[in-house]
């Protein structure tokens, strides 16, 4: 059984194309002015991950459901396991338990007549482990689809920093938060110097700041 699912995709506070023109300008001035320096020696593979390639159909697929005797026999191992039974003998009696409820509730679905106590008891405590079986299937399901979200997200901050070229030459393996601190730490540095040259442009042009206040004086009395 397959899912479809919407995978995370990046949103991020991108830099807009003026800046990143300054950017790219700044960075081509710099290296013109420069004396020669030592190329970088950058990693093989930095445009590529050395990760194995997972098996993407396996990846994509749910989780086997589990039944209510499943549910059921995880509940019940814990007391018969405080009596030194084998696992041949726990699983048969915990077979039998199971199937003189299913039984029971079987007889009480098929008779007409009022069930007794002990009849109703097994009803109740078949659907209640029906319920439990339905709790377990969907947090089993929504764990896997986290998962998912959470691989795809590994991998695209991993290819974003390689591709950035933010990993040193002999990184060839990192943690998902390394990779994340990378690409965090590249961002809120080029956020400050775009920052720092608006205002140096702001102090140096003066009328252009009067104009933006004039502007917004006259959006105030519009709305006023």
């Amino acid at each position: 059984m397959f899912i479809v699912v919407d995978l995370w995709q990046p949103v991020l506070s991108e830099l807009s194309s003026e800046e990143r023109t300054y950017l790219s300008a700044r960075l081509t001035a710099a290296r013109a002015s420069t004396t020669w320096k030592s190329t970088p020696v950058v990693s093989q593979t930095n445009g590529r991950s050395n990760r194995p390639a997972r098996p993407v159909l396996k990846e994509n697929r749910l989780p086997r459901p589990v039944n209510p005797f499943i549910v059921y026999c995880q509940m019940q191992k814990e007391a018969l396991g405080k009596t030194r039974r084998s696992a041949s003998e726990a699983r048969k009696i915990m077979g039998d338990m199971w199937r003189r409820c299913t039984d029971e509730v079987n007889l009480v679905l098929d008779s007409a007549s009022i069930p007794s106590y002990g009849l109703i008891s097994s009803l109740l405590e078949k659907e209640y482990y029906a319920h439990l079986t339905e709790a377990e299937n969907e947090r089993r399901r929504r764990g896997h689809i986290l998962d998912m979200r959470d691989r795809a997200i590994a991998d695209w901050e991993e290819e974003e920093a390689r591709r950035k070229g933010l990993l040193a030459a002999s990184t060839l393996e990192a943690s998902a938060d390394h990779f994340r601190g990378l690409l965090l730490e590249n961002y809120m540095s080029e956020r400050h110097e775009v920052d720092m040259n608006r205002q140096e442009e702001l102090e140096s042009d003066p009328a252009e700041e009067e104009d933006e206040e004039d502007e917004e004086d006259e959006e105030d009395n519009e709305m006023a």
